[in-house]
């Protein structure tokens, strides 16, 4: 059987780590909860989080919780 070699990539640029000193205490430490819970890197909880709060923030849904 013939296999390919795959061809490294070459001139890769790595991107800067999310900010997440930029969020509030709050989303920060749930962001690394989230993020070491899940083996994930920071970015993944992090995203998710701005994209629920930009949701909320439009005023187009309205969240209701309840305590059961």
């Amino acid at each position: 059987m013939n296999y390919i070699i795959p061809t490294p990539l070459k001139n890769i640029n790595i991107p800067p780590p999310f900010p997440t000193n930029a969020l509030p205490e709050v989303l920060k430490s749930y962001t690394d909860f989230v993020a070491k819970t899940a083996q994930v890197s920071p970015d993944m909880p992090a995203a998710a989080i701005l994209a629920a709060l930009s949701v909320c923030l439009q005023g187009k849904a309205k969240i209701r919780f309840s305590p059961y």
